[in-house]
């Protein structure tokens, strides 16, 4: 899904059960774990969703070629179960969404599930809540995007772009402007600043617009996983490939391929990367044939990429492919008139999907907000006002509000209020971060939760703060 950003889409995420055109067999379950049946039933439960359980992948693969649902999941337990996901995928209509579940499975065998076409693997230790909504606005997605394919509903995937500030709206001018071309794209800024988001309305603007718009976040898998995720793979290409795979630049049928944290891949990787940008040709794993790259690809970055090659971490050749037209996207606190806006957006959408009653935020409350820094940028700031929401009973949200969210966040006693009061900013950061983590037990990714942030924007914090050296 694309970061809230400048740039929060309106794009309707409510769960199914306020999401009409979900079906009754949108959901399709193969496990033969005792335990991992236990933990979705709680799931199912909690979401007042509906499922067709399977044994295994034989008896689930008629099903899915009938009822062509919206959502699959598969119990992964040992490698030999990786080989339903293949089989079933091949089964299954193109745009059916694959989930591995497992009960702590081992890091190798979830790089086998998603070579084998899992598009996410789903940890049984998770939060039970948590994996509910996720799923619901997964069959949503799904829902939504069958609407589109009838006909019915183009609109409800629209991205409407939320800003006031002079800055952004330049920014998303020249975007559009530029949209009507092919040319390649890098948008730089820092994490939750909006960059899939914009990307996103740029396809959007496109002529390619009617065709699909595939991300990949290039940080997040190993060279050899995000390899078979961009060019596909044939069987046998690799230990776990059971079946060819269609890779992104096949998926994207004539679309645009979007590259996040494109200055995260491999110089290996950056290499293949330009290659199909050079030639417009591209083969699978393992395959001989050449296929063509009929997309646009669009870029993006959280790192100043004129500085990676100075480094000499990334290639002259590719940033000049791909910074034909350069978008920057400010952070934050540097368009605190955008705040309102957003706000008032977050609000309106997160009460619709929480059951709430719609809030407001005062005047004063709005210029606390502008005054905060965002490190995690919109991200933070949706992160923030979903918590006012469940929080506060008032109808108005006030700064006190704010103030005293912000001080529950962590617990100061006196004598270390007065040692930060003459501290510097990253000293009252460092602090601030490891009194968190501390509290969190180590627990990065609950840390960064409670931070408002990503994980990634935890480690730069750690690393630069020099927070555990």
């Amino acid at each position: 899904m694309p970061d809230p950003s400048i740039g929060a889409e309106r794009i309707d995420r409510r769960v199914p059960g306020r999401c009409r055109s979900v079906r009754a067999h949108d959901l399709v379950i193969v496990n033969r774990d005792p335990e991992v049946k236990i933990f979705l039933e709680k799931v199912i439960r909690i979401g007042e969703l509906s499922g067709k359980w399977f044994e295994n992948a034989t008896e689930a693969s008629g099903y899915l070629e009938v009822f062509m649902p919206g959502l699959l999941l598969v119990s992964v337990e040992c490698a030999g179960q990786v080989e339903d996901i293949g089989e079933l995928r091949g089964r299954a209509a193109p745009g059916l969404s694959v989930m591995a579940v497992g009960v702590d499975p081992s890091r190798d065998l979830v790089v086998k599930a998603m070579a084998a076409g899992a598009h996410d693997f789903l940890f049984a230790e998770s939060s039970a809540a948590e994996l509910s909504d996720k799923l619901a606005k997964l069959l949503c997605i799904a829902a939504r995007a069958r609407s589109v394919g009838e006909g019915k509903s183009p609109g409800l995937e629209r991205v409407e772009l939320i800003c006031e500030s002079d800055r952004m709206k330049k920014i998303i001018s020249l975007g559009e402007r530029v949209a009507a071309s092919d040319a390649t794209i890098l948008i730089q800024g820092e994490s939750g600043t909006g960059k899939e988001v914009l990307a996103r309305h740029i396809h959007q603007n496109s002529r390619r617009a009617g065709k699909n718009f595939v991300a990949i976040n290039c940080g997040a898998l190993p060279e050899s996983l995000l390899e078979s995720e961009l060019f596909g793979h044939e069987r046998g290409a690799f230990t776990g490939a059971h079946g060819r795979r269609q890779g992104l630049f096949e998926m994207a049928g004539g679309g645009t391929v979007f590259l996040d944290e494109v200055g995260e891949m491999t110089p290996a990787m950056q290499v293949k990367v330009l290659r199909v940008l050079q030639s417009r040709e591209f083969r699978r794993l393992g395959g001989t044939k050449l296929l063509e790259a009929d997309v646009r690809i669009l870029a993006a970055s959280n790192k100043d990429l004129r500085s990676e090659v100075r480094e000499g971490r990334f290639r002259i050749d590719l940033f000049y492919r791909l910074n034909v037209v350069t978008l920057e996207l400010p952070p934050l606190r540097e368009r605190c008139s955008d705040i309102p806006g957003l706000v008032a957006h977050f609000s309106r959408r997160l009460a619709v999907e929480m059951d709430l009653e719609e809030r407001e935020f005062s005047p004063r409350a709005l210029e606390t907000l502008a005054g905060l820094q965002w490190e995690g940028n919109v991200r933070e700031l949706e992160n923030l006002v979903e918590r006012l929401l469940l929080l506060c009973d008032r109808r108005v949200i006030s700064t006190a509000d704010i103030t005293e969210h912000l001080q529950q966040e962590i617990s100061w006693s006196p004598e270390e209020t007065a040692a930060l009061s003459s501290a510097s900013l990253d000293e009252v950061k460092r602090a601030h971060v490891s009194r968190v983590l501390h509290a969190n037990g180590g627990n990065k990714m609950k840390t960064a939760r409670q931070l408002g942030i990503n994980v990634k924007t935890l480690y730069n914090l750690i690393r630069r703060l020099g927070i555990g050296s």
